[in-house]
């Protein structure tokens, strides 16, 4: 598909440059219109030679206002960010939008949310005391994070149960000490009818999941977060594998493989042009002064983007090889 894209596009240029000068040439010679030969020209091209006069006339401030036009949307594309949010992306006008950020309000609800599983190499390996504790250091480190608001684990299950068999004791909500304890607490929370645990872990107790709600979203930060649980999971637990699940951690990859292709894409289609209006202008002094109009609205269209707080989204940046036509 995108071999056939790029011949058709090789296409059009050949028919424009070979088929459109040849009809062109056909038919008589006009004579000039009046307002050429006597008024030099009509009204809006005569304001824009009179403007380029005054451009030309005055060079010193010419560039003075170009420099800090530029240096202004040099310091806006620094702020935008890579998000994929859909309160920012679409905005709550949207009343599924609305909706789902009015559920995410909620002490209860959330917008997004992703998955960390361990999977250890022996089973039972989840009734060990140390490796429930090692798991209680991953989850207060993400609980830490910037857009963490719940998390949900088999240690909230251990730790009520521990608390009820000790007649309720606030002292007592915590990991036991040994691991008959753990399992004797997970049989009796079976038997008495709880169903929450095969949420949690496998039947073997050889793989155990934590839930994440995240309040916000953000690309880089979710990256970030989820590179960190990934370095700190394998700290901790070096013989296990760490494995993460869920929307968020799709959009992640999902938004670095499509933003950076495009943004790939971007510059690919600048160097084509600029190397097209070299060869056509047959000068490249002219060629790159040719240019500035088509890298003009992507550097003021990235400024305002990110003055204005603007993600860079899928959307977004989809559209941006489309500046430069």
């Amino acid at each position: 598909m995108g071999l056939t894209s790029a011949c058709l596009v090789g296409l059009t240029y050949i028919l424009v440059l070979v088929l459109l000068p040849s009809l062109l040439s056909f038919g008589k010679d006009r004579k000039p219109h009046v307002a050429y030969t006597t008024k030099g020209g009509r009204l809006l091209e005569r304001l824009m030679a009179g403007m380029g006069s005054r451009v030309l006339a005055r060079p010193k401030l010419t560039y003075s206002i170009v420099i800090l036009i530029v240096a202004s949307c040099f310091i806006g594309i620094t702020r935008f960010d890579v998000s994929f949010d859909l309160r920012r992306s679409m905005g709550l006008d949207v009343p599924y939008v609305n909706r789902l950020h009015a559920i995410s309000e909620t002490p209860v609800g959330s917008l997004y949310s992703y998955d960390v599983a361990i999977e250890f190499d022996k089973p039972d390996a989840v009734k060990d005391p140390e490796n429930l504790r090692k798991f209680e250091q991953l989850i207060e480190e993400v609980k830490s994070f910037r857009l963490t608001k719940k998390t949900s684990s088999l240690l909230d299950i251990i730790k009520d149960m521990n608390q009820v068999v000790n007649n309720g004791d606030p002292a007592f909500y915590r990991i036991p000490e040994n691991q008959e304890m753990v399992a004797q607490l997970l049989l009796l929370y079976e038997n008495a009818g709880g169903l929450e645990v095969e949420k949690w872990v496998d039947y073997d107790y050889q793989r155990l999941r934590l839930a994440v709600e995240v309040d916000d979203y953000n690309s880089g930060e979710a990256s970030r977060e989820l590179r960190q649980i990934q370095h700190r999971g394998k700290e901790l637990f070096p013989d296990a594998k760490i494995l993460l699940i869920g929307s968020i951690s799709q959009y992640s990859v999902m938004q670095d493989y499509i933003t950076w292709g495009q943004i790939r894409s971007f510059f690919i289609a600048l160097a084509v042009i600029t190397i097209l209006m070299i060869v056509v202008l047959g000068s490249i002094k002219v060629g790159l002064i040719a240019m500035i109009p088509n890298i003009s609205p992507a550097l003021v269209i990235g400024g305002i983007m990110g003055f204005a707080n603007i993600p860079l989204d899928m959307i977004t940046v989809t559209l941006m090889p489309m500046l430069l036509g």
